[in-house]
């Protein structure tokens, strides 16, 4: 029953990503997908790889890592709209493959690794949006999920490579988005820090060696920009603004946020946050107490540290995407380990839905959608 079980989640994990595919190239940019495209063409024409532009202006409000990448693509696939969207289909790939490659690490169980990844892939919000979209966000993603596994496994495993790498990765994600990757690696290592009582590991020397690794990757890649310190200036801030610093701490405000933001995750998270949300509801009807397992706590641990500024502050929800493939983890844990054989059967009959909406959106909604736009224009 269990490997007839596993065949259909990987079916199923092949055909949430295979949903994304139908008229991705009929459905115009969305979002910043156009901007992104833009500055890569851009850098591709004039050969400058360093300073991005808009138009022949300077560019400073993101790293030149993701219009990279889509020079790179298109070398494959030429220029058009699924040049940038190909590039996040594929690290949305490399993050349910590294999805599941964790989650197996922590527990040696193929079908709560294959839940795992197929939880990550259904998130309304990444198979719905962000999976397919030519926008940094499953990029990022990939980047700041490795890099938390990194500093995950040498702590709980004492193994001093992985947080050298660590700050490798964090100098990449930086390339990225800029600042938003200190944050996520200083709230990640406090949360480390805090639940296993290890001060001294902040000193540890291969973490130092890797966090001088990240310093003079981005070091050698701001000198060599227009203006140098306008561009920090503008990452800087543009960073804050995801934490609304600049509102002057209107109280009503952070608390409507407080209120509201769980919300909007709860839904960015369906299916699955309504299928766990039943599960406890369930449990609670017959159990006092939940036992969970030391691995998850320190993993719930990691997702409040890093979830608690954008809670506090006036974010959009897109800002905790890097956190979705840890709450993947998470939420297959109460499916698997709490809700077991019947939830386990609810929440694949549940993704078998979603991933049927999304054909049927990809082969009839976009043309619909499509066509719509097309009449407003005339």
């Amino acid at each position: 029953m269990w490997f007839e079980r596993e065949k259909i989640i990987l079916i199923l994990i092949l055909f949430a990503i295979l949903s994304l595919f139908p008229n991705l190239d009929v459905l115009e940019f969305r979002g910043e997908e156009s901007l992104r495209t833009l500055i890569a063409y851009e850098m591709f024409k004039e050969k400058n790889f360093l300073q991005p532009t808009v138009l022949g202006e300077n560019y400073y409000l993101k790293p030149p890592l993701f219009n990279w990448l889509i020079i790179l693509y298109s070398f494959i696939f030429g220029w058009s709209e699924l040049t940038g969207r190909f590039l996040t289909i594929t690290f949305l790939v490399l993050n349910a493959i590294l999805v599941y490659i964790f989650s197996f690490t922590l527990f040696k169980n193929k079908i709560f690794s294959l839940i795992s990844s197929l939880i990550f892939l259904t998130f309304f919000d990444v198979i719905f949006w962000y999976g397919y979209l030519a926008e940094i966000d499953i990029t990022y993603t990939f980047f700041i999920f490795l890099m938390i596994t990194f500093l995950y496994t040498g702590f709980y495993e004492n193994k001093n490579i992985f947080l050298f790498f660590a700050g490798i990765i964090l100098g990449i994600s930086f390339l990225l988005k800029g600042f938003p990757s200190i944050a996520f690696f200083t709230f990640t290592l406090f949360g480390l820090i805090v639940y296993f009582k290890n001060l001294k590991i902040v000193l540890n020397p291969s973490l130092l060696t890797g966090l001088l690794f990240a310093l003079f990757i981005s070091f050698l890649w701001i000198i060599n920009t227009a203006n140098p310190e306008k561009y920090l200036y503008f990452l800087f801030y543009e960073s804050l603004s995801r934490v609304d610093v600049n509102n002057n701490f209107d109280l009503i405000n952070r608390l409507t946020n407080v209120l509201f933001f769980p919300i909007l995750n709860f839904k960015q998270l369906l299916p699955t946050s309504f299928v766990v949300l039943l599960i406890f509801i369930s449990y609670y009807k017959t159990e006092k107490k939940i036992n969970i397992d030391t691995r998850i706590k320190t993993l719930i641990l990691v997702v409040i540290v890093n979830y608690l500024p954008f809670l506090i502050s006036k974010s959009a929800g897109r800002y905790i995407l890097p956190l979705f493939p840890l709450i993947a983890i998470i939420f297959a844990y109460f499916i698997v380990n709490i809700g077991k054989d019947k939830w386990i059967k609810v929440f694949i009959t549940i993704s078998a839905f979603i991933i049927l909406l999304r054909f049927l959106a990809g082969f009839i909604g976009i043309p619909i959608y499509m066509e719509k736009r097309y009449q407003e224009k005339q």
